[in-house]
């Protein structure tokens, strides 16, 4: 090349940096013959993309050495400019020397000499990783939102199902107790509708649509009922090892109680969630280790398989929302991120260490509870704290029931009557007022939230119109259901603080049902119920 092109150069590559947006520069020339190369490069490209460093003078940099990622990347934005000069460059990402993105802005020269073309191309980089990570942020947030919105509107609809089908189970296993096998079979549907309520439950918790319900629980209890559900689930290739404090039962006097705050349903499903990528991590069979602690504090609980274990460079993202390494169809993706949501709902934390070809470490770490005086622990959700309410003396077994889903009616209609109360249904709540006007009281109102004419809400309202005209203001208690998140009804009940008004979220059972028709027409249970068997 020419000392005239070459002392060009040097003016060209001025006035460049002089509009330079990026801390890290790459001048490329291309001669007459077409060939490509770098004639500087600064020290940040160096450093951020790995491109040799070079002065003007000093030997270019050829095509050929420059990383894969940038050639790829270069090779498009030469192909797109020769369309387009004034195009808009795409952002370039890269994972070497290490994972970054940058914005890129390019200038371009063009030199004729001895009726020969020669062009320069100069590129500024500027590091834009941390804008992109928020980003990214947003938009998993948006994401949440996605699920959260989805997972409520399906709540109703879903959770109206699962009542159906429990209801009349329910009313099954109470009428044909000496069916020893009608008895199995219904036991197990329930507790397949167990399963499918906590599920929801669980999404609408991660996604922040509904409040857990928190009670005192002991953590060593839980994990004791979860791994033995595993047990019997997975099947004998799997081992699946309870180490201290977990290997000790209820009956022994030696057994460590690991008291936390939490919600029963949300938690244990986390751990079997857990539990279930480890046997998956695992295809032909091998053992998961179950151990825990108390630690500066905290409850520790260790969930440690033989799997293939996961590539660090996933580590990082197993727990953000739709991601995966199964195969298509064969997880969600919502799994973990539902997890590390739950935990964070408790103050609590969920950790991941793992090694290529020695498995996965799963750690779960709970703030320890110190029972009050008196206090008793929470064993489960199926034999926990009785609340004993009188029976009704006052007031005549009769029930409204206004529900505007046939197969729901009748679930909840069985297990009205298996009480010995006389239980009226109506689909409409119209037909219902009109008896209250004639003074046609029942002792409790069972109403849903969700139908077509008039909703629950306007319904409640309604009727407590005409309880206060009335010259002496008879005692009616009402219970509103739904499928919907509990916290879908905070300002509703706060409007009628002081009156039995009770919620039972679906589905619900027949315990949950008639301790709020039994409860004393002088006290009301004012308590967000939605209890089922864990799974």
């Amino acid at each position: 090349m020419s000392g005239t092109v070459l002392l060009k150069e040097a003016e060209i590559l001025s006035e460049f940096r002089e509009k330079s947006v990026g801390p890290a520069e790459l001048m490329f020339r291309v001669g007459p013959d077409g060939e490509y190369v770098i004639v500087y490069s600064n020290r940040q490209s160096q450093d951020q993309l790995a491109v040799p460093r070079r002065s003007l003078g000093d030997d270019p940099v050829r095509w050929e050495q420059l990383p894969n990622p940038l050639m790829l990347y270069l090779t498009q934005v030469f192909e797109g400019l020769m369309r387009d000069a004034e195009m808009i460059l795409p952002v370039f990402e890269t994972d070497v020397p290490q994972r970054r993105a940058f914005s890129a802005k390019v200038q371009i020269h063009k030199l004729q000499h001895e009726e020969r073309w020669w062009h320069w191309f100069f590129f500024s980089f500027s590091d834009v990783t941390p804008w992109l990570d928020l980003q990214e942020e947003v938009m998993n947030a948006r994401k949440l939102e996605s699920v959260g919105a989805l997972a409520s509107g399906v709540a109703h609809d879903f959770n109206n199902l699962i009542m159906a089908i429990q209801g009349h189970a329910e009313y099954l296993l109470m009428t044909r107790a000496n069916d020893s096998e009608l008895r199995d079979a219904m036991e197990r549907v329930v507790k397949v509708c167990s399963s499918g309520a906590s599920l929801t439950k669980s999404l609408l918790g991660y996604a922040r649509k509904q409040s857990l319900e928190m009670d005192i629980i002991d953590v060593a209890h839980m994990v004791r009922e979860v791994v033995n559900l595993a047990r019997r689930s997975y099947g004998p290739r799997y081992q699946l090892e309870l180490l201290e404090p977990f290997d000790r039962d209820a009956n022994d006097e030696n057994r460590q109680e690991l008291p936390i705050s939490g919600c029963y349903s949300a938690l244990s499903n986390c751990i079997l969630n857990v539990l279930n990528n480890s046997r998956d991590a695992m295809p032909n069979g091998g053992r998961i280790r179950v151990s825990g602690q108390i630690k500066d504090g905290l409850v520790a609980l260790s969930v440690l398989d033989e799997g293939g274990g996961i590539d660090l460079r996933h580590i990082e993202t197993v727990f953000e929302p739709f991601y995966t390494t199964k195969e298509v169809g064969a997880g969600t993706g919502l799994g973990l991120a539902m997890v590390q949501g739950i935990m964070k709902q408790h103050g609590g934390n969920v950790e991941i260490k793992s090694k290529k070809n020695v498995g996965t470490e799963f750690s779960f770490y709970w703030p320890l509870y110190a029972p009050e005086k008196g206090g008793a622990i929470k064993q489960s959700a199926e034999n926990g704290e009785k609340i004993p309410l009188p029976v009704v003396a006052d007031v005549p077994k009769l029930v409204y029931l206004i529900e505007d889903d046939e197969h729901v009616m009748s679930s909840i209609q069985s297990l009205v009557q298996l009480n010995g109360y006389e239980c009226r249904s109506f689909t409409n709540p119209e037909g219902v007022l009109q008896l209250l006007e004639r003074d046609v009281l029942p002792a409790v109102i069972i109403v849903d939230y969700a139908m077509p004419a008039m909703d629950g809400a306007t319904f409640v309202r309604e009727a407590y119109a005409i309880m206060r005209r009335k010259p002496k203001q008879p005692f009616m208690k009402i219970v509103l259901t739904s499928g919907y998140p509990a916290s879908y009804f905070d300002d509703f009940l706060k409007e009628f603080d002081g009156v039995p008004i009770n919620l039972l979220q679906k589905p619900f059972n027949h315990e949950s049902l008639m301790k709020i028709i039994k409860g004393s027409s002088r006290r009301f249970l004012r308590k967000i119920t939605s209890r089922v068997s864990p799974v």
